[in-house]
């Protein structure tokens, strides 16, 4: 039988290292929606966002982004992000006070 060389024990232990962080890790960002978590999104980023969703750059539907959104928000939480988005393009420049109106994408 071959003896076994004094490096191959911290390369063992090294590989074992490897692999349990990576699963560690693995097992944090499960479920999670944002990988890694994220600072909460101001209003005006939520509606940026859901915009992008929407329409395209220039104007035009986004349809794979709203067939998402109705996938994910149900068709009444679809109809309540169009809702503030047709409210919040109406007032441009004014402030977005209403902080709860969007859900998180992520949530």
């Amino acid at each position: 039988m071959p003896s076994e060389h004094p490096g191959d024990a911290l390369g063992q232990d090294l590989g074992r290292w490897i692999e349990e962080t990576a699963q560690h890790l693995a097992d944090r960002f499960t479920g999670s929606p944002y990988t890694p978590p994220s600072a909460p999104l101001t209003q005006a980023e939520k509606v940026r966002y859901f915009a992008n969703m929407i329409w395209t750059p220039d104007g035009e539907p986004n349809l794979p982004g709203r067939d998402a959104l109705e996938k994910k928000y149900g068709w009444k939480g679809f109809a309540g992000i169009l809702t503030h988005l047709s409210k919040a393009h109406g007032r441009m420049h004014a402030d977005l006070a209403d902080q709860d109106a969007l859900p998180e994408p992520g949530g």
